[in-house]
């Protein structure tokens, strides 16, 4: 039998763990919503720490209020982590068009990971609660790719073209990562 205090530091060390952990994740997805989406909406956030950690402070509370009612809703951890899975594989084609494609532009990529996201989400949340009006058989993970391909689409329509930088950044990214080099060839 282990020592009554032994066994509290034990739990103390793995409570301190995860609190840091969350503490972690919250503030690195706070800071990447404000740096990449309210930034792209709104350019001179990105230049100005003030304005970034204000915003951010309201994003975590955001995050915060919506995970309470997430967990509340769907207390599963293990459906969390497959939707998440599903959601991040709505957002493939527009990351590897983002990564690979010179006719990409920051608005097709910003809109296409927005849409095939929120799309795939959608279609997950309507799955949790049994309330697809249609086409019952079809995945999320297809929905969201049609909507992040759409969303692609409807960002290179509406914006401008890239800047030599841009250009250059996606260049130098597909220089450098190639099949082989993935395959370990």
């Amino acid at each position: 039998k282990m020592p009554t205090i032994i066994g509290a530091l034990y739990a103390a060390a793995i409570i301190a763990a995860v609190l840091t952990t969350a503490n972690s994740m919250l503030l690195s997805s706070s800071m990447c919503i404000v740096r990449d989406f309210v930034g792209t909406v709104n350019p001179s956030v990105k230049s100005d720490d003030k304005k970034q950690i204000k915003y951010s402070k309201v994003v975590m509370l955001i995050i915060c209020v919506v995970a309470y009612f997430v967990v509340k809703v769907v207390p599963s951890i293990m459906t969390w982590i497959l939707m998440t899975y599903t959601i991040i594989g709505c957002m493939a084609f527009p990351l590897y068009f983002g990564l690979t494609s010179k006719k990409a532009t920051p608005m097709s990529g910003f809109l296409g990971l927005a849409l095939g996201g929120a799309a795939g989400l959608g279609w997950e949340v309507l799955n949790l609660f049994h309330a697809r009006p249609f086409l019952v058989n079809i995945h999320a993970i297809w929905f969201g790719l049609v909507f992040g391909i759409v969303g692609c689409l409807i960002g290179l329509l509406s914006s401008k073209k890239s800047t030599k930088e841009q250009l250059a950044a996606v260049e130098a990214f597909t220089k450098n990562v190639s099949y082989s080099s993935v395959l370990g060839k």
